[in-house]
């Protein structure tokens, strides 16, 4: 076997997948347990060599967590929120105990919390960049 290339990061998105590491899966799982699928992928280098254990990534939490009030973004026809248009308010009231979901009304609309974010970052993840929202 020849020299490898580097090992893949802890988050891999890819054909509108996420494909996630242990520590990823492990942070999600401690405050979220049970509550979102995980299935194991081993991904391989070209030379069919071992690079790595990952879990494609299923957020099973749907929510409608735009605060009318206060986002500028315009809902287009009641189906999507169109970010050119104005600024994304998050309500924490319908956030509520979630950590990972997918926003009904933002079209690629998945989110973290900012707690999982926060400890996905001390704990040095990688492959990821995460952009925040405001929250009330």
């Amino acid at each position: 076997m020849g020299k490898q290339a580097v090992s893949p990061p802890d988050v891999v998105y890819t054909y509108e997948m996420y494909l996630v590491s242990d520590a990823f899966k492990d942070i999600i799982e401690r405050h979220e347990p049970g509550v979102h699928q995980f299935f194991p992928v081993e991904l391989v280098y070209k030379d069919g060599s071992f690079a790595r254990q990952m879990y494609f990534f299923n957020i099973c939490t749907r929510l409608d967590g735009m605060d009318r009030e206060q986002a500028t973004a315009q809902l287009i026809k009641g189906i999507a929120f169109e970010p050119r248009t104005g600024e994304f308010v998050f309500s924490l009231k319908q956030i509520g105990d979630a950590h990972a979901w997918v926003d009904k009304h933002v079209i690629y609309g998945t989110f973290l919390s900012s707690t999982v974010v926060d400890e996905m970052k001390q704990e040095g993840l990688t492959g990821t960049a995460f952009n925040p929202f405001k929250a009330v």
